[in-house]
C-alpha cells in the first residue's frame, strides 16, 4: 500500500490467489474509488519523485511495470523488463 502525494488517496496492490489489482481508496469519504487489473505484482509499490506515475514490481515475469496517476485515476503505462538472471530468481 501507498499514499498518492496529496493523500486523498490509498493505493493498495491485491495479490495472492485472484488476478493481482490495485484499489484506489478516496481516504476523506472511506470509500473505494476504482479497481484497476494488473497483470502480475508482488510486493513492490513506489511513486515516481513527480508524483505522476507509479511504478509496481512484476513478481515473477521479471520486470517493474508503470502505471500513469493523475486525480485519482491510474492506467497502465510501461512494462520494464529486467535483465535476465540465472536460477531461482523468485523466493
Amino acid at each position: 500500500m501507498d499514499f498518492t502525494a496529496d493523500n486523498k488517496y490509498a493505493i493498495v496492490t491485491n495479490n495472492g490467489i485472484a488476478k493481482p489489482s490495485f484499489t484506489i481508496v478516496d481516504l476523506a469519504k472511506w470509500t473505494i474509488k476504482s479497481t484497476v487489473p494488473i497483470d502480475d505484482a508482488w510486493l513492490g509499490l513506489v511513486w515516481h519523485p513527480d508524483g505522476t506515475k507509479l511504478y509496481s514490481a512484476g513478481a515473477a515475469k521479471n520486470n517493474v511495470q508503470e502505471f500513469l496517476y493523475v486525480d485519482g485515476t491510474i492506467t497502465r503505462g510501461r512494462t520494464l523488463a529486467l535483465p535476465a538472471k540465472e536460477g531461482e530468481t523468485f523466493a
